[in-house]
C-alpha cells in the first residue's frame, strides 16, 4: 500500500501544473490507473519505476499492479 501511496503522491504534485487536467484514478483487472503526466523529472521517473509503476500508453496514464 506505501508504493501505492507514494506513487500517488509523485503524481498529484504535478496537479499544479495542469489543474485542469482529468486527475481520476481507476482500478480493473488487478491494475491501478492514475491518469495524471505523461512527463515527469527524471528523479521521479526512477521513483515511480522503484515503486512499481509504469506508464501505460494504451491508455495514457499511470499503472501499478495490485
Amino acid at each position: 500500500m506505501e508504493k501505492i501511496f507514494r506513487g500517488l503522491q509523485i503524481l498529484l504534485t504535478y496537479k499544479r501544473v495542469d489543474p485542469d487536467a482529468d486527475w481520476c484514478c481507476a482500478a480493473e483487472h488487478d491494475i491501478i490507473y492514475a491518469h495524471g503526466p505523461k512527463k515527469v523529472t527524471k528523479e521521479h521517473a526512477t521513483e515511480l519505476d522503484d515503486l512499481g509503476w509504469s506508464w501505460d500508453s494504451e491508455f495514457e496514464c499511470w499503472g501499478h499492479f495490485t
